[in-house]
């Protein structure tokens, strides 16, 4: 066996794991950087409008894809993930009982974040877990929800971007 041919393999193969263990993130990192995020994003402004539709504008991000399937129901696409937002998601009660229950969650979420903005309003993001690295992830702002699946290495990414879109909401 040639050695250069050796040592090249072995290189790659070290830079291999490296990166795909580089890219994993613990259970417990993730709930580390939900409540964190979810935090810094209560202060932050809402994003502009880029998007248009019958009756709100609301920020959507590029490379999104858009289908409003009725007046409460609008069905958003980017990579690998496809969004559900639903336009008339109203909270009565704000405590993590009265979410839970008014989303159907039984059992207690992987992760779960609530408080109000700078302007008052209601915000949540409640991550359940559904089988081996897939979790259902659902953020809500003020009237609206927007839910997705995802994997744990996407999942605060993926939630960042969602809580961008239900803030940014505006009724026309």
């Amino acid at each position: 066996m040639d050695l250069k041919w050796l040592v090249k393999s072995s290189l790659l193969v070290i830079m291999l794991v490296l990166i795909v263990s580089g890219c994993s993130i613990s259970k417990e990192d993730a709930q580390q950087f939900a409540s964190n995020s979810f935090a810094s994003k209560l202060e932050q402004e809402a994003k502009s409008a880029t998007h248009e539709l019958d009756d709100i504008s609301l920020y959507i991000p590029s490379y999104t894809t858009v289908e409003e399937i009725d007046e409460f129901n609008v069905l958003l696409e980017r990579s690998n993930h496809i969004l559900l937002l639903f336009l008339n998601d109203i909270v009565e009660n704000k405590t993590k009982e009265g979410i839970l229950e008014t989303l159907l969650i039984e059992d207690d979420p992987f992760i779960f974040e609530s408080g109000e903005t700078t302007e008052g309003n209601l915000a949540y993001l409640v991550v359940t877990e559904l089988e081996e690295d897939m979790y259902s992830v659902i953020v809500g702002y003020n009237g609206y929800k927007i839910t997705t699946l995802s994997s744990l290495s996407d999942m605060n990414n993926i939630s960042e971007m969602m809580f961008d879109i239900v803030r940014s909401i505006e009724e026309k």
